[in-house]
């Protein structure tokens, strides 16, 4: 980073943190008016603040996206990423053709759904989240220390571990929680913690993506020490959450980070302890894997939301029902309820057809190849990994689709990591 970056660091980090402690005040009295100082004061912030500095402060902010209502409409968190348009205005305009290889599949499912959205309301936040998205993997591209976003995401996962233990402890959601979702007050506890996000399957998820990434950063010898700490919450995390698909999902990953490493025994001392952790996971008390405090078993509910998508797509095949549309259709299609498919393969494919699948996973097995062949970078090898839990996760669950807005701009952050490579130039052994 230049003297000047530098500077403007120092000056606008403060304003930053500042502005979110002074609006965090004044929304005690007037949630309207602190909103609009955090507005302000982030836009005037980021307006001549470096990419260096907002992009890992905004993402850190990710899995702390609590919800407000104002004037009727609910507002979320995760929208003030919008801000980054400022600092990107800045920039010449290079976007990667990674990124534009995505822009297709944001144009149909918009273009396509919105004459037929049977809840605008889910369907235009879709559609803000997708355009923030693609902004936010812009972003992430163009930032020159990429592991910086990465350490920000991981600095997240210790509080988030810390008020998952909380969680357990009492039972309940906590009334920190309580606070963040006021709209989602009706769901039950499942002695299984989601400590800020919503449910627990997305605390998985967001454990799983990011501890990937830290161990990726890990193995090839960057900042090693600090990345198998928070990794080490990130693991704990994804234990209290219970979710088997995220677990999967973080052990096939292992396996081709053990496996692809040039520095085996290495690689595998890291991963064994993980491995051993989570062996100890059926030795646990609460025995989070039980699903027998559900009213439908898991088996049951994913296969009839399974049969449900893919019923939806052979009665509309070419362009699907509509973005964000089957959860309200489900009931047409199977008794599952108003659900999502829990896949988020046959959700695309059921809501967007095969023009809206092709649109959208020929780029995404073009991101993977490229990127696998490109692994040498360090950053793109996380990405890989990441993506890999994706796919594996996304087999059993749709929230990386159209799930929480923290597990979604994952992908975009995934995105953005592999859409630049720098040449991987210094031995591992040498990188301290």
């Amino acid at each position: 980073m230049s003297v000047g970056s530098q500077t403007v660091a120092r000056v606008e980090q403060p304003m930053l943190i500042t502005g979110l402690v002074l609006a965090s005040l004044v929304a005690l009295i007037s949630l309207g008016t602190g909103a609009a100082i955090f507005a302000t004061v982030v836009c005037v912030a980021l307006y001549n603040t470096d990419l260096a500095v907002a992009v890992p402060f905004l993402v850190a902010l990710l899995p702390f996206d609590f919800h407000r209502q104002i004037q009727g409409q609910w507002i979320y968190l995760d929208f003030m990423l919008l801000g980054l348009v400022l600092p990107l205005a800045r920039l010449p305009l290079r976007i990667p053709k990674m990124i534009w290889m995505f822009v297709p599949y944001f144009v149909f499912f918009t273009v396509s759904g919105a004459g037929r959205s049977l809840n605008p309301s889910w369907f235009w936040g879709h559609v803000i989240r997708w355009f923030i998205g693609l902004m936010l993997a812009y972003a992430v591209s163009s930032v020159k220390d990429r592991e910086s976003v990465i350490l920000a995401l991981g600095g997240t996962l210790v509080p988030l571990c810390l008020y998952a233990v909380y969680q357990l402890s009492i039972g309940d959601f906590g009334s920190l929680w309580e606070w963040m979702f006021p709209h989602r007050l009706e769901l039950q506890w499942t002695s299984r913690a989601c400590s800020f996000l919503s449910r627990p399957n997305e605390y998985g998820y967001f454990c799983s993506v990011t501890t990937i990434m830290l161990l990726a950063l890990a193995v090839r010898g960057y900042r090693r020490k600090l990345c198998l700490l928070l990794s080490a919450a990130g693991i704990v995390g994804l234990i209290l959450s219970g979710s088997r698909g995220a677990m999967l999902g973080l052990t096939v990953s292992l396996l081709i980070l053990v496996f692809e490493s040039k520095i085996f025994l290495r690689t595998f001392s890291f991963v064994l302890p993980i491995a051993l952790l989570l062996s100890l996971f059926s030795l646990y008390p609460m025995q989070l894997l039980d699903r027998s405090d559900e009213p439908v078993s898991t088996v049951e509910s994913r296969t009839m939301a399974w049969a449900g998508a893919l019923i939806a797509f052979t009665q509309h095949p070419v362009i699907g029902i509509g973005s964000r549309n089957l959860e309200t259709m489900m009931f047409d299609y199977t008794d599952a309820g108003q659900v999502a498919a829990h896949n988020a393969f046959l959700q695309i494919v059921a809501e967007n057809g095969a023009v809206g699948f092709i649109l959208f996973f020929g780029p995404f097995v073009y991101l993977l190849r490229r990127a696998w062949k490109n692994r040498g970078d360090r950053v793109v090898l996380a990405a890989v990994l990441a993506l890999l839990v994706f796919c594996t996760h996304g087999i059993f669950d749709n929230l990386m689709i159209v799930g929480e807005p923290s597990c979604v701009m994952l992908f975009f952050c995934a995105l953005g990591f592999a859409s630049r490579v720098v040449p991987y130039q210094v031995s591992c052994a040498t990188v301290a």
